[in-house]
């Protein structure tokens, strides 16, 4: 959920065969049908998570490895205790419910400048603007930083031009300083 965007729904029922490895064949992809939608979702899945998920015991089922053994109530029960111990000596700031971590998702490829684009098709939302309603704060956020980061790309840019610049304009003065006064032809 918190690495790949999925929800609690779509991990209880996550098996093997949902994993493929991406275009590039350089990393895996989460490949399924929503439970929520029925739509087909791919979504960028972590090497360190598939490690992990291949590390669970799991349960085969028609020759396929599911890697939630239990109930989806009492998956979302353990999602819940494990929250619980998680904030034992700092309480997170806001609530916690599993769908959090769907949350974390999005929010950190937004804040990484993950186009809105790619967000959502990896969420499978229905829509850009169902994911724009939903992360509209965080995207306004991400956008003053972007803008924030290219006003001081663009200064930089601009102090090294300037350096640049007085750097001939000093080169050009010393060669003229040091030139021979000598008249062309005597």
């Amino acid at each position: 959920m918190r690495w790949s965007g999925l929800r609690i729904s779509d991990c209880h029922k996550f098996n093997d065969s949902e994993i493929v490895p991406n275009q590039r064949n350089d990393g895996w992809n989460a490949d399924f049908i929503q439970k929520k939608t029925g739509t087909r979702c791919i979504t960028p899945l972590p090497d360190h998570v598939k490690i992990l998920l291949d590390g669970l015991p799991g349960r085969m089922e028609n020759g396929k490895k599911h890697f939630f053994t239990c109930s989806y109530t009492a998956l979302r029960n353990r999602v819940d205790v494990l929250a619980t111990r998680a904030q034992k000596d700092k309480p997170f700031a806001h609530g916690f419910s599993p769908h959090t971590l769907r949350h974390t998702f999005a929010i950190q490829h937004f804040n990484k400048g993950i186009p809105l684009a790619f967000v959502s098709k990896w969420l499978g939302h229905e829509s850009e603007e169902v994911t724009r309603k939903h992360y509209r704060r965080w995207i306004k956020t991400t956008e003053q930083i972007a803008e924030e980061r290219a006003r001081e790309a663009n200064e930089k840019m601009l102090a090294e031009a300037a350096a640049i610049r007085q750097n001939l304009m000093n080169q050009t003065n010393t060669d003229l300083t040091n030139s021979s006064a000598t008249p062309l032809g005597t």
